[in-house]
C-alpha cells in the first residue's frame, strides 16, 4: 500500500481500518495514541494559522498536507509541530497566501517551544530553524508525491445554498452552520484522508438543515445529495459520524448561537441597506438643491440687476445739459428699483427654502418608496414651472416699472 502511496497510484483517502491496523506509526504506538497525536496536530496548524492571520482555508490545506503525510511517515520519526509549520508554510504557498519563512519560525515559536525563551529575532536559533523549516517543506512535497490538488467542502456547500429556491433569511443561517461543521471536521476529526470533500459537503449540509429545521431537497427527481454525487445512506452514515464528535448540550449551543448571529446579521443588513438608502436619496436632493441655490439666483440676479440707462426711445429735452452726476431723482428712482430687485430676490429665496424643507419632511415621512419618488417628481416639476413663470411675471412687471417711471422723469423735464 505505501509504496502504491509513493507512486501516487492512490488517492489520498484510506479505510480507517487500514490507519487502525496497518499506519506506520504501529509499530511504536496504539491507534488510540496515534489519534490523539493528529487530533493535535491539526489544533497546533489552526493555532499557528490564527497567530499568523491565515485563513480559514489555508488553515484547512495545511491539515489535509500533515494528515497525508503522517499516513506514509511515523510519529517516531518527526515531531508534529515541525510538520505542521511546514504544511502550513506550503499551504500559504498553494493557496497564494503566502507568508515569510521567517515570520512563520518567528511568530510560532511560543506556541511550538512553550516553555523555552524567545530568541532573538536575527539571531542564528530562528535562523537555523528556518533553514530546517525549508528542508522539512522539501520532505514533505517528496511524501506525498508533490501532489497538490486539494478540494475543500468549503466552495460546494456555499454554491448549493446559493442555488437553493427558499426563503433567502434562513440560508445565512444554514451555511454559518455548515460552515461551523466543516470546521469542525477538520480540526476534530482526521475526515480529511477518510472521506472526499463532496461528502463531507453533503453530510454538513444534511446535519445543519436537521439541527434549523430547514427542508432541503429529499425527493426525486434532484435530491440535494445527488448534487454531490452522492448518496442517501452515505450522508446518513457520515452525519452520525459527525454528531458523534458533540454533546447534546453542544449542539444545542450550536444550534442557538447560530440562529441568534443569523437573526442580527439579517437585521443589520437591512438597517445597512435602508441607511444606504436614505443616504443616496438625501445626497442626490442636497446636490440639485445647492445647485438651485447657486444657479437660479445668480441668473434671477443677472436679469433684474442693470443700471440707471435709458432707451433710446426716449430722448432728453433739447435745452438741458447731461450732468455728470445723477441728480436727486434719478438716485431716488434707482434706490427704488434696487429695492423691488431685492425684495423679489428675498421672496425667491424663501421660496426655495420652503421647497428644500418640504424635501426633507417628505424623506423622513414613513412612505413607500414608490410614493416617496412621486412626491419629489411632482415638486421638481412644480419648482420648474414656478421659476419660468416666476422669471416672466418677473421681468415683464419691472419693465413696465422702468418704462412707466422713465416716461414720467422725462414729462416732468
Amino acid at each position: 500500500m505505501l509504496s502504491e502511496i509513493s507512486k501516487g497510484n492512490v488517492p489520498w483517502y484510506f479505510p480507517l481500518k487500514y490507519l487502525e491496523e496497518s499506519s506506520p506509526s504501529r509499530l511504536s504506538m496504539t491507534w488510540e495514541e496515534e489519534l490523539k497525536l493528529r487530533l493535535k496536530a491539526n489544533v497546533f496548524i489552526q493555532k499557528a494559522g490564527n497567530l499568523l492571520g491565515l485563513p480559514t482555508l489555508t488553515q484547512a490545506t495545511g491539515i489535509v498536507l500533515l494528515q497525508r503525510f503522517f499516513s506514509v511517515k511515523s510519529f517516531v520519526d518527526y515531531r508534529y509541530q515541525d510538520v505542521g509549520l511546514a504544511a502550513i508554510f506550503l499551504a500559504g504557498k498553494k493557496e497564494e497566501t503566502f507568508c515569510h519563512v521567517h515570520k512563520v519560525v518567528y511568530k510560532t515559536y511560543s506556541l511550538n517551544y512553550p516553555l523555552n525563551h524567545l530568541p532573538d529575532e536575527k539571531g542564528q536559533e530562528i535562523s537555523k530553524m528556518c533553514k530546517d523549516l525549508i528542508t522539512l517543506e522539501n520532505d514533505l512535497l517528496h511524501t506525498i508525491s508533490f501532489e497538490l490538488e486539494i478540494d475543500h467542502p468549503y466552495g460546494q456547500v456555499v454554491d448549493y445554498i446559493k442555488k437553493l429556491h427558499s426563503d433567502k433569511r434562513h440560508k445565512p443561517a444554514l451555511a454559518q452552520a455548515a460552515w461551523n461543521f466543516i470546521n469542525d471536521c477538520y480540526t476534530k476529526t482526521i475526515f480529511s484522508i477518510l472521506y472526499p470533500p463532496n461528502l463531507i459537503s453533503s453530510s454538513v449540509l444534511a446535519l445543519a438543515a436537521k439541527f434549523l429545521h430547514f427542508r432541503l431537497p429529499m425527493k426525486q427527481p434532484n435530491p440535494f445529495w445527488e448534487y454531490f454525487n452522492s448518496t442517501k445512506e452515505l450522508v446518513e452514515k457520515v452525519s452520525k459520524e459527525i454528531q458523534k464528535i458533540y454533546k447534546q448540550d453542544d449542539l444545542e449551543r450550536i444550534k442557538q448561537s447560530v440562529q441568534k448571529n443569523s437573526q442580527e446579521q439579517i437585521k443589520n443588513d437591512q438597517v445597512t441597506q435602508i441607511n444606504v438608502d436614505l443616504e443616496k436619496k438625501k445626497v442626490t436632493i442636497e446636490n440639485k438643491n445647492e445647485n438651485t441655490n447657486y444657479i437660479l439666483p445668480n441668473e434671477l440676479k443677472s436679469n433684474l440687476e442693470f443700471s440707471f440707462q435709458p432707451s433710446s426711445d426716449f430722448q432728453l429735452a433739447p435745452n438741458k445739459k447731461k450732468s455728470k452726476f445723477p441728480t436727486n431723482e434719478e438716485l431716488k428712482f434707482q434706490k427704488e428699483i434696487e429695492l423691488e430687485i431685492n425684495r423679489d430676490l428675498e421672496i425667491y429665496v424663501e421660496k426655495l427654502q420652503s421647497e428644500k424643507q418640504l424635501k426633507s419632511s417628505i424623506l423622513e415621512q414613513p412612505i413607500s418608496p414608490k410614493k416617496k419618488r412621486k412626491l419629489l417628481s411632482n415638486q421638481k416639476q412644480n419648482q420648474t414651472k414656478n421659476k419660468k413663470n416666476y422669471d416672466i411675471d418677473n421681468n415683464q412687471q419691472n419693465n413696465n416699472q422702468q418704462f412707466s417711471k422713465l416716461s414720467e422723469y422725462n414729462q416732468q423735464d
